[in-house]
């Protein structure tokens, strides 16, 4: 950071490289690669591409906010899953998308206000939003650079050098008239950074002022068709960050949810694209949502909208797979037992509806792992205040789980035989755990070995399991190869109340494996399990 920028390597990478083509497939094969399938009942998954309809509904399925996530870049394009779906199907098959709900009560889903309904003035006689550069930060003067812009996307910084005098003393003003297509209820608001004042009919409807990211600020207003509203929006004291992505609106829209209920009847298989969102979702941030509070949670289900519309869709007796869009786990126990297929797609990235497609189609076989426990209720969690480890995360947990921590499905089936590890674990002595593993299904995938280390006896302070090492294999069908970890006595070892770390004398569990360790996966050959011992109390060192 503080280097001359002669000896830092990074500097001297171009801009050319920025989102260039390999850096896309790049981001194509990780969100890939992190898409977990949850749930695939009967081999329901992959589809078939000749599909006659396929209804894509759901407040995240044309939703790329939701992809990108928090604390990102702007890409030059973003696929979200509905584009995904129409790029992958082409014009064969009939996809027909619809919204059906909210994220959430209250959190209305903004659009860019666009052109057709923004104009210069208030005679309707120019379509769009006048801009004036000022080479001052408080718009005072004549402007230097005026432009008439259709919509406010992403355009106000672009060739900013050429519009005024020095691109660290500016400020812009944003003028024009919202002509509504219909009576009611609008949410308005605008999307940016560092700072602005959005004003409607000269009164300040909402501000912001920040240095830390991008944030979406509105306010909820009652509009009338046929009346002009003046827009004035005013960015001040910027910084070299700063820039106003979107002027935004929110339409009433009675209907949502009967015509994504009249899509799924009508369609052979319904994708439901839901989740949460980084506006619901993330640090300090003003929320005004049930269940949430400034970013943080208050339980782990799906808001109460999602769950409702989701039995609804259900009901109605069509196929459904769900496609969840998070950056945490959620406890979804009745799509759990009710629908076809669940897929974990998290913020997958700017190729997220492309990588999404892939899985759902069968051109990439899923391999992605749980990085979380997925909790069935809030209530099996301690205390948000209590700091103990008991009963927390996968180490601590004793409860019945929705999806284990490690968990993730495939299209292949492996097996697992002939775990070898020696009988004793001895002081500073290292040693090779193998595994022999065979994809027996028609199928060529990846799999995630894990290796988990359990405490048969012993302390309490032990954790019930943890995952000591893991590798990612890739086997085509019918192979079977060994795998290797090299392990030593501290990966046994714990911290005690003297904050020693060190191997306590008793019985150990290793067991290898696609998943966490229990006896049915144990029965079907999908983990091995073998016994160690360690005779002698091991002192690995200070904590």
């Amino acid at each position: 950071m503080f280097d001359a920028p002669e000896k830092v390597a990074y500097a001297a990478i171009p801009f050319s490289l920025v989102d260039c083509e390999a850096h896309k497939k790049m981001a194509l094969q990780m969100s890939r690669e992190s898409i977990v399938l949850l749930k695939n009942e009967n081999d329901f998954l992959p589809l078939e591409k000749n599909i006659p309809s396929i209804a894509v509904i759901g407040p995240n399925a044309d939703n790329n906010e939701i992809i990108l996530g928090n604390y990102h870049g702007s890409p030059s394009s973003a696929v979200s899953l509905y584009q995904g779906i129409v790029n992958k199907l082409g014009s064969g098959v009939n996809v027909i998308h619809e919204r059906g709900c909210e994220l959430a009560e209250g959190l209305p889903f903004f659009d860019v206000l666009p052109t057709d309904f923004l104009y210069t003035d208030a005679q309707k006689n120019t379509q769009g939003l006048l801009i004036n550069y000022y080479n001052n930060k408080n718009l005072e003067g004549l402007p230097a650079h005026t432009e008439i812009v259709a919509d406010l996307n992403h355009q106000l910084f672009q060739k900013l050098a050429d519009k005024i005098t020095s691109t660290s003393n500016f400020s812009i003003g944003i003028y024009g008239h919202l002509f509504v297509p219909q009576s009611g209820q609008y949410a308005i608001g605008v999307a940016g950074l560092t700072s602005f004042q959005l004003f409607l009919n000269d009164s300040l409807l909402t501000s912001f002022n920040t240095i830390w990211e991008p944030e979406k600020v509105y306010e909820t207003v009652s509009l009338k068709t046929g009346e002009p509203y003046k827009i004035l929006i005013e960015i001040k004291d910027l910084t070299s960050e700063a820039h106003v992505q979107k002027l935004l609106w929110a339409v009433p829209d009675e209907t949502m949810e009967e015509r994504a209920m009249h899509a799924a009847a009508t369609a052979d298989i319904v994708l439901l694209a839901m989740g949460l969102s980084p506006q619901l979702e993330g640090e300090e941030m003003p929320v005004k949502v049930d269940g949430f509070k400034q970013g943080d949670r208050l339980d782990i289900n799906l808001p109460g909208v999602q769950e409702s519309f989701i039995k609804k869709i259900v009901a109605i007796g069509k196929p459904v797979v769900l496609v969840l869009f998070n950056g945490c786990s959620l406890a979804v126990n009745f799509a759990n037992k009710n629908v076809a297929a669940i897929i974990e797609a998290w913020y997958g990235g700017q190729s997220a509806g492309d990588a999404v497609a892939d899985v759902l189609f069968g051109d990439y076989n899923p391999s992605g792992r749980l990085p979380v426990t997925f909790y069935q209720s809030v209530n099996q969690l301690p205390a948000f205040d209590d700091y103990s480890m008991e009963g927390r995360t996968y180490r601590y947990f004793k409860g019945e789980t929705l999806y284990d921590f490690g968990f993730g499905l495939s299209y292949s089936q492996f097996i697992y035989a002939n775990l070898i590890c020696p009988d004793d674990i001895e002081k500073n002595i290292p040693f090779t755990v193998k595994v022999d593993v065979e994809n027996i299904s028609a199928r060529d995938g990846a799999e995630v070995v894990q290796l988990y280390v359990s405490r048969l006896d012993g302390s309490g302070n032990y954790p019930i399991r943890s995952l000591q090492a893991f590798c990612k294999i890739f086997l085509m069908a019918g192979e079977h190869i060994t795998v290797e970890f090299e392990l030593t006595p501290q990966h046994f070892s714990y911290v005690n109340e003297a904050a020693e770390k060190k191997v306590e004398q008793g019985k150990f569990q290793i067991a290898v494996g696609g998943y966490q360790p229990n006896d049915n996966l144990i029965d079907a050959g999908k983990v091995v399990i073998k016994t160690m011992v360690c005779n002698d109390d091991i002192i690995i060192g200070n904590a």
